[in-house]
């Protein structure tokens, strides 16, 4: 009820009494004196009504004397009333606080100032006046004031000493101060005393001003009030202001609902409970034994509290409504969950743990909502359905028991009033002018929310147009919504435009919210309100549905309590979207594949470089008193391990920040005006379709829109531009080149990750730019206003690839910003790309992906940046003549040899591979100019940095000189030719072609040296210098050099050519450089040296090819062609693939005519060596020179004859663009002086452009052109957006977040993840038996999959959702797949229901693909038999079934034992047959497979797995645990498998206790070796035998450790280790066997079907079938001893006991005495001590032995030690990377 209404019941009440009492009239005078307490001069909600004061009414006369009417006291409540007989005018009288009198309660030390009387009314002759409420104050304000409440001096006035004649004046009075201003009182009712009850507790906390202190003071102690026995509970200093904070606590909420009681039985007659009453609850609450007498007692009060009238509720109704409300508490108080200040962490916790609903979140807020809206105006609509949704929500979490839900799920959220909903909830914009508009379809990130299974909770208010209607309307005000409120200070700024948003979250209304951002929108109310705010990269988040400012600079995100909530909504809703295409997709490239709650890493400060510009950020907040706390942060940040650059500047910093000057004015007003009509007219229906169409709105409607007092002047002036013209287009540059030259270049030059600010400042900078912040809260000023610290950084940089050097590519190695496999996946996409049209590449390697993994992997293992030399890592093609052992084929460009197969690689790929570089495929042999014209092609088109090419005769110059490239053709023999298709071995050479001299020098110095195939490189090895190459790469590398120009013939045909010119140009360069240029120089016989006929180049070459060919291709391992005449009869066979009638093969036939090395070919030899000496070598001895300088490559020839080396480097462009470069060629071994000159040329020139691009409308020009098209246009005809090319990621070696990546982006179904799986069984499976069965319904199971995640939202559906598993043969499930422990005695058993695990695994939707092989029986049959066999054969079963006839295979090494158990289920990993597989462990089972086969098992904590439906050894000691590829990958299985189950139930009930509250993932950390103490026993486990790699491997390992934070105990040792290690003398052994003939027997008992029932059977079954069970190889001697067991007798107890002590003197007194969180082993060494305790243990690829046979390191704990292991383990694997692909070696 408002107060006009009490007011006017009030005023009838009265009317009534006055009729009641007579015929006369009278005047009645009423107001109340408050308290004020904190002395700031107005009442608030700390004020009281206070009784015993005395207040006179007194009124001027005509002749200026004052006569005093009358006094009255004030009653208990605070009130005074005065009557006057008749209605005399008093409406120049007024009332003051004369005295304090006796019961004002020391609040009497000064009075307030006087109040004017007020008519209310006159009739009937009567009136009634009030009193504007009266002001006492105390000596000093109280203590819980705030602090910003300054005492402000009441003024008191003169005493009003009455004079005598007449009677009742007054003698003259100082005229009256003027009333100092007081802010609107809000509502009070007039008569307290009416209130049927009083206020909830959050009133009594509010500044609602409706419920008043009276008695009591917010500072009276709780022990005071409530007597002694309060006192015992809760001490003596508590205040009743502080008890009003309790919750959660059964003891606080009564203390809370008592306090309130208290209050409203002071304030209202009608309250049920007098003051004594609610003392005495109280007090027999606290003195009662149970929980439910507090709560009872608290209910009773707040239904005391909740009761409109005691008399509308009879006993009945009262009582129900208590049993119903005891209930509800019950269910959320008693489980201790607090919903005020939850997070998202929190909340899913208690949907987990059954405390809390969504339904009754969704109720909480929005009776929060209800209860404060009205105050703060946060909320401008509550959606109807969300209660519908949480329902839904709920309805889920039941069906799915919570498995397979994303963060989001049944999360309600806010969205700010512009974000589109296609609900019943309007999007206005705050504004009424689009009330009642409907959209076409939900905005971008509302669609990914509810895919989420968010719900929708409302619309937040905001600035009213996001505050672009005009320069005068307050932030946070919109019609719709009213003038939001800060909910820390009365009257402080909310700022805008999400402010709703932002008050919202602080103030417990909501969780999670949405807001947008223009310029400071996000951040600005964050920093105001005590909130996180997330501002992500422009595009990050799609605009699709938001109400629009400028495309440019809006971007939505979240508003939440905590970094983390905001971190989980920005991973739900971040992603490409096609309805804001362009930005979204351009954005996704900065999207991290695990999303961003991986970066939620506690040591995130440690290492970053963050800057501080204080000038005039800090200024600009107006709050300088606050820079010491600024400081303060600052510290904090280096003390997190951040480098700190202080006072630094952003250039043209004014300009940015005044948004006339800077262009964003002028750019956003015309963006807005595009941007909103294109958005109002997609709306279904709408009252507005225009920008003009809202303004004459807003015109129309003044009174709504408050037009007068605001007006809409941005709207006027964005309404008159005229689209985007060059104003516009200047501004957005200007700003561009503001950003550049400021924030980018503070950033770069001073190498920051992110740009701290106090508050929000920053905004526009930031803005301007579309760069990411996030504001975090980080204190309050002096009025108590909340100031946040901002961080702000660059758009994520992708590293750019095109025209990267090799120095450039190991720098982002080495800095993290690139790896191999990306560089990989650029070039393979370009190649997909151009190749097409270039025709440069004949064939990608399909390993080249898994050699660039392979790089990564050593590279993060290394630790050692610039070891690995310049070419690991780097990809690089070869010309189709190298030969290559792997799966590319090497052709010369021909069908003849394609399927040949070569005995090796060649000898320059030998090296390529040693330096770790990749080998990414095979260039073709095309025109333009030479065979090696695919090498230059793809270089330059950035199809890859590095080529090999070779040359016989111009072959790398020329291509490299027409495609603006490189080429560096080597001394023949510097560079090896075994392995490569020959032409002329006296001339042939291999060389690199790159696009710069460095990067071609640094492939010669890998490539040159020596091979026992090639005799020649043994003379050439000799001038090979010291040191290499590269230290020849200096830029005055041309100073002193003499350097010959033969201008005829090479410029003869190039007269008035741009060429010419160019050269000319270019001898200028080379002079002014240092070097002496001997010009007009003559070679004799040059021209018969340039006609190969003449020469008798020719003939030469065309005997020495037949004879080198013929021998290259007897050394094939496989060819279709063994000879030339092969070649030639296939190319006559084959003549329409080989072109034969456009090129025919006359050269071919003339080489096969030829007779050996004959007379004729030694004198043309004789010959040309003459020509060569006369020639080329005696112009460089005469004339001293370094080089020969021609242009082109026209001097070809004379270094082909010789076998001189030459260096071509691009020169420059023809008219038409056609490159041309500068041959630079000397003498044999002459390399150094040609680099020498090579470099410094193109440092000084710098001549090289990078290839342009043409659009798609030339990809209809034919592919053969006409020769004379430019360089430019001919060299690229098409380039398509590399984003809309879809390149299927490998699936081997994919982990489970690849795969649900490759799912979501609809690149890979289940139903061709598992037939893939399902082909590499039958390829692998029989050579390493890692599989058992296959499961007939394994695709059955995956098209299930595939329809449900279709029919599913995106992130609904759980880690292991459509993932194939293989389990261990050992655990049941329930389906067409048997379970025998590998043995042929329970073929054919039918198990009654699926084992725990696989229960758990179908519930999140994994696929069972089968089962895998295993030492039969756990390994516990007999002592003989080998690790990893079963006995399993094929035997006539359908061909889905693979089952085992022999021992497995190791897939490293096929004769290795791949230890057991669980060994199939490591194999099968391991070779990528599948991804996931469960094993089991008793001793060894899991850890030991896993470090033999390079893979990560885990061995959970006996009982963290349930071990229902799995064959038993010893209940004791039997864990199930996952075999993956990453720590990763198994700690999600991990999460999947573990918890509580009935079947298993004792052990996995002790075990739950150790499960971590929001799962295993989290604790995947990188630098979690950080602090880590981790102790080594060297004796006897790091023992390895003499001469093996492993102890260095190791001990690097532990340097690995350390570096990483770890600190490494090291030479400890265990108590009693070899009683351990000994399964006898440990009593192991003797345990083990009872325990295990009894649990098997108990399984065996509980199969519905089986051929056996004991063990006793199991051993007759193999007595009998002795052949399949071969048990006179292997015997069954454990079984026997097993057999004859009987129960736990006195020696089994005696051994348990035993193997207690030694657990506890050993293992964990190890572990406890030296504080440590692992035990660090190799292999599974120490798996007897781990399996004996129970204890967790895990495995981790770390090294290869001699033979290539892997060794894992195991990090072992105790039990529950999960976490710390998981952080141990991962921190290790991304540290070392060990693991490689299977080599399958014999």
């Amino acid at each position: 009820m408002d107060w006009p209404d009490k007011f006017k019941i009030t005023v009838y009440l009265l009317v009534a009494a006055a009729a009641i009492r007579g015929t006369h009239g009278d005047t009645m005078v009423t107001g109340t004196v408050f308290c004020d307490q904190c002395k700031d001069g107005q009442v608030t909600l700390f004020d009281y009504p206070i009784s015993g004061v005395k207040v006179a009414m007194a009124c001027p006369g005509s002749n200026g004397q004052v006569t005093m009417l009358g006094e009255e006291t004030t009653n208990w409540i605070g009130n005074y009333a005065m009557r006057f007989d008749g209605t005399p005018d008093l409406s120049s009288c007024y009332a003051q606080v004369s005295s304090s009198g006796q019961g004002s309660m020391g609040c009497g030390a000064a009075a307030g100032p006087p109040q004017h009387l007020r008519l209310m009314f006159r009739m009937f002759d009567m009136g009634m006046y009030t009193v504007d409420p009266l002001l006492s104050q105390p000596p000093q304000p109280m203590s819980f004031c705030p602090r910003s409440a300054s005492p402000v001096p009441v003024h008191v006035p003169a005493p009003v000493t009455p004079s005598r004649p007449p009677p009742f004046r007054l003698p003259p009075m100082p005229q009256l101060p003027p009333m100092p201003y007081l802010p609107p009182i809000p509502p009070m009712p007039p008569v307290p005393f009416l209130e049927a009850s009083a206020c909830p507790f959050q009133k009594w906390t509010m500044p609602e001003h409706r419920c008043y202190w009276k008695v009591v003071s917010p500072d009276t102690k709780v022990a005071v009030a409530f007597g002694l026995v309060a006192a015992r509970r809760y001490g003596t200093d508590m205040t009743l202001w502080q008890s009003m904070r309790g919750r959660g606590d059964p003891y606080r909420t009564l203390l809370r609902e008592g306090t309130t009681a208290l209050l409203n039985s002071y304030n209202s007659l009608q309250f049920p409970y007098h003051p004594f009453h609610v003392v005495q609850h109280m007090n027999l609450a606290l003195m009662g034994s149970t929980r439910q007498s507090k709560q009872y007692t608290s209910l009773n009060l707040v239904m005391a509290m909740n009761t409109s009238s005691t008399s509308l509720f009879n006993s009945q109704l009262v009582t129900l409504l208590l049993l119903l409300g005891f209930f509800h508490n019950a269910f959320i108080s008693g489980h201790k969950f607090t919903i005020e200040e939850a997070t998202i962490k929190d909340i899913q916790g208690a949907f987990r743990e059954k405390k809390l609903t969504s339904r009754q979140l969704v109720d909480f807020y929005i009776r929060q909502i209800e209860t404060l809206n009205p105050a703060l105006r946060s909320v401008i609509e509550v959606s109807p359905d969300a209660q519908d949704q949480a329902d839904q929500a709920d309805g889920e979490r039941k069906v799915k028991k919570g498995c397979g839900l994303g963060d989001m799920h049944g999360i309600p959220v806010l969205l700010k009033d512009s974000i589109a909903t296609r609900d019943k909830l309007n999007t206005t914009c705050g504004s009424y002018a689009l009330l009642g508009s409907v959209v076409a379809r939900d905005a971008g990130v509302v669609e990914r929310l509810r895919r989420g299974g968010a719900i929708i909770m409302g619309k937040a208010s905001l600035s009213e147009w996001y505050q672009f209607r005009s320069l005068t309307a307050p932030n946070g005000w919109s019609p719709r919504g009213g003038h939001g409120v800060n909910p820390y200070v009365q009257g402080g700024d909310p700022c805008g435009s999400s402010s709703g948003s932002a008050i919202s979250v602080a103030a417990n209304m909501v969780a999670v919210s949405l807001g947008t951002e223009t310029d400071g929108s996000i951040i600005c109310p964050a920093d105001y309100n005590s909130v996180v705010g997330l501002k992500p990269t422009v595009g990050l988040t799609s605009r699709a549905g938001a109400i629009p400012i400028t495309p440019r600079q809006d971007t939505i995100g979240p508003i939440t309590r905590t970094v983390t909530d905001a971190v989980y909504v920005l991973d739900a809703i971040v992603g490409v979207d096609l309805r804001d295409h362009e930005a979204t997709v351009a954005a996704s490239k900065f999207i991290p594949p695990a999303g961003y709650k991986h970066f939620l890493n506690k040591a995130g400060l440690k290492g970053k470089r963050l800057g501080v510009v204080m000038n005039p950020f800090l200024a600009l907040l107006n709050r300088s008193a606050d820079a010491p706390i600024f400081k303060d942060h600052l510290k904090t940040l280096r003390q997190g391990g951040a480098t700190v650059l202080e006072n630094l500047e952003i250039a043209s910093i004014d300009v940015i920040m005044d948004p006339f000057q800077s262009g964003e004015e002028v750019a956003t007003l015309a963006e807005f005006k595009l941007a909103l009509n294109a958005y109002l007219k997609e709306l279904l229906t709408s009252p507005v379709r225009s920008l003009a169409d809202i303004i004459s709105f807003n015109l129309n409607n003044p009174g709504l829109e408050r037009t007068e007092e605001f007006g809409q002047d941005i709207f006027e002036a964005a309404e008159s531009t005229n689209g985007i013209g060059e104003q516009e287009k200047e501004a957005v540059k200007m700003m561009e080149k503001l950003s550049q030259d400021g924030f980018e270049k503070l950033m770069k030059e001073n190498k920051l990750d992110a740009l701290v600010t106090p508050g929000s400042s920053v905004s526009t900078v930031l803005a301007i730019g579309g760069y990411p912040a996030i504001s975090v809260p980080a204190g309050y000023d002096s009025t108590g206003m909340p100031y946040g610290i901002c961080f702000g950084g660059r758009k994520s940089q992708p590293f750019p690839i095109e025209e990267a050097t090799i120095k450039d590519l190991q720098s982002a190695f080495a800095d993290n910003k690139l790896t191999s496999r990306q560089l990989v996946d650029f070039y393979i996409r370009r190649i997909k790309t151009l190749n097409p049209v270039l025709r440069a590449v004949i064939e990608v390697n399909p390993d080249a992906q898994e050699l660039a993994d392979k790089a990564d992997r050593e590279r993060n293992s290394n630790g050692e940046r610039g070891w690995l030399g310049e070419l690991h890592g780097i990809p690089v093609l070869v010309k189709d003549t190298i030969g290559t052992r792997d799966k590319l084929n090497t052709t010369a460009g021909s069908y003849a040899l394609l399927g040949s197969e070569v005995g090796r690689d060649a000898g320059v790929v030998e090296r390529l591979r040693e330096a770790g570089a990749v080998i990414l495929g095979k260039t073709s042999m095309r025109s333009p100019c030479g065979s090696s014209s695919g090498s230059a092609i793809s270089v330059a088109a950035n199809m890859v940095a590095v080529s090999l090419g070779t040359e016989t005769h111009s072959s790398i110059i020329c291509p490299a000189d027409h495609n603006s490239v490189v080429g560096l053709k080597p001394t023949v023999g510097l560079t090896t030719r075994a392995g490569v298709i020959p032409m002329t071995p006296r001339w042939d050479t291999i060389g690199p072609i790159c696009r710069t001299v460095a990067d071609a020098v640094y492939v010669l110095d890998v490539i040159a040296g020596i091979d026992p195939r090639d005799g020649a490189t043994s003379e050439a090895a000799r001038y090979i210098p010291e040191g290499g190459y590269k230290q020849f790469l200096h830029e005055d590398g041309l100073n002193g050099k003499r350097l010959g120009i033969v201008r005829s013939p090479f410029l003869d045909k190039l007269n008035g050519s741009p060429e010419v010119a160019a050269f000319e140009h270019h001898i200028n360069t080379l002079r002014q450089r240092g070097a002496n240029v001997v010009d007009d120089l003559k070679i004799t016989h040059v021209d018969t040296i340039l006609d190969p006929n003449r020469s008798g180049e020719l003939e030469i070459m065309l005997a020495e090819f037949k004879a080198s060919i013929n021998a290259y291709m007897k050394d094939l391992i496989t060819s279709p062609v063994r000879s030339l005449a092969d070649i030639i009869a296939f190319n006559r066979q084959n003549y329409e693939m080989e072109k034969l009638r456009e090129h025919d093969q006359e050269t071919f036939t003339a080489s096969e005519e030829t007779d050996g090395f004959g007379k004729k070919e030694i004198e043309a030899l004789e010959t040309l060596e003459k020509l060569s000496q006369l020639g080329f070598e005696r112009l460089k001895k005469e004339n001293e020179l370094d080089a020969m300088v021609t242009p082109g490559s026209r001097a070809t020839a004379i270094l082909a004859i010789g076998g001189y080396p030459g260096i071509t480097v691009p020169a420059g462009y023809d008219t038409d663009g056609r490159p041309f470069g500068i041959c630079f060629g000397g003498l044999k071994w002459s390399e150094p002086k040609l680099i020498e000159i090579a470099f410094a040329f193109e440092q000084a020139t710098m001549a090289r452009v990078p290839p342009s691009t043409v659009s798609l409308e030339m990809v209809t020009v034919p592919l053969e052109m006409d020769n004379k098209m430019s360089f430019h246009s001919s060299l690229f005809l098409v380039l398509l957006a590399l984003s809309s090319i879809c390149v299927s990621n490998s699936i081997k070696e994919a982990t489970l977040q690849d795969l649900h990546y490759a799912f979501q982006q609809n690149r890979l179904t289940s139903m061709q993840l598992v037939e893939f799986y399902l082909e590499e069984i039958r390829r692998l499976n029989p050579i390493l038996r890692g599989v058992i069965e296959v499961n007939p319904d394994g695709l059955y199971q995956a098209d299930k999959a595939d329809r449900e995640r279709k029919a599913r939202a995106p992130g609904s559906l759980s880690g292991l959702h459509g993932i194939p598993v293989l389990v261990k043969d050992l655990i049941a499930t329930k389906d067409k797949l048997n379970t025998t422990a590998g043995s042929f005695a329970l073929l054919g058993s039918v198990v009654p229901r699926d084992a725990g695990m696989v229960a758990k695994l179908r519930k999140a939707g994994a696929i069972i693909l089968g089962k895998a092989s295993l030492s039969e029986w756990a390994n516990f049959r007999s002592l003989v038999a080998p690790n990893a066999r079963g006995s399993l054969e094929d035997a006539g079963y359908p061909v889905y079934r693979l089952l085992l006839s022999a021992k497995q295979g190791n897939p490293y090494v096929l004769s290795a034992d791949p230890c057991g158990s669980s060994s199939g289920s490591a194999i099968s990993v391991a070779a990528n047959m599948v991804s996931v597989s469960l094993g089991t462990e008793t001793d060894g089972s899991i850890l030991c497979p896993s470090s033999s086969n390079a893979v990560v098992g885990i061995k959970p904590t006996v009982g963290l797995t349930s071990r229902a439906g799995v064959i038993p050894i010893s209940p004791r000691q039997d864990t199930v645990g996952p075999i993956c590829r990453t720590v990763s990958d198994a700690v999600y299985v991990l999460d999947a498998i573990v918890g509580f189950d009935h079947n298993d139930a004792e052990a996995t009930r002790e075990a739950s206790k150790y499960l971590p509250h929001g799962g295993y993932t989290q604790f995947l950390k990188i630098d979690g070796l950080m602090g880590k103490r981790l102790g080594i026993v060297r004796n006897p486990f790091f023992k390895f035998p003499n001469g093996s790699a492993l102890p260095q491997a190791f001990e690097h390992h532990f340097k690995t450790l350390r570096e990483r934070g770890a600190v490494l105990v090291d030479h400890l040792e265990i108590a009693d280790l070899d009683v351990v290690l000994n399964f006898t003398s440990s009593g192991e052994a003797t345990a083990m066997l009872a325990e295990f003939k009894l649990s098997l027997n108990s399984y065996l008992k509980e199969l519905v079907v089986s051929p056996i029932r004991t063990l006793a059977d199991a051993i007759a079954f193999n007595q009998k079938f002795s052949d399949l069970e071969m048990i006179k190889e292997f015997g069954q001697n454990i079984f026997l001893a097993a057999e004859v067991t009987n129960g736990i007798g006195d020696p089994e107890k005696k051994a348990l006991l035993n193997l207690a002590k030694l657990n506890r003197d050993g293992f964990e007194r190890l572990m406890w005495d030296n504080k440590l969180d692992a035990l660090v082993t190799p292999g599974a060494d120490a798996s007897a001590l781990l399996a004996m305790g129970g204890f967790p243990g895990i495995s981790v690829p770390a090294a290869y032995d001699g033979k290539g046979v892997p060794v894992g390191i195991c990090f072992g704990g105790l039990k529950g030690s999960e976490p710390k292991l998981i952080e141990i383990a991962y921190g290790f694997e991304q540290a070392s990377k060990i693991r490689m692909l299977p080599t399958f070696q014999p």
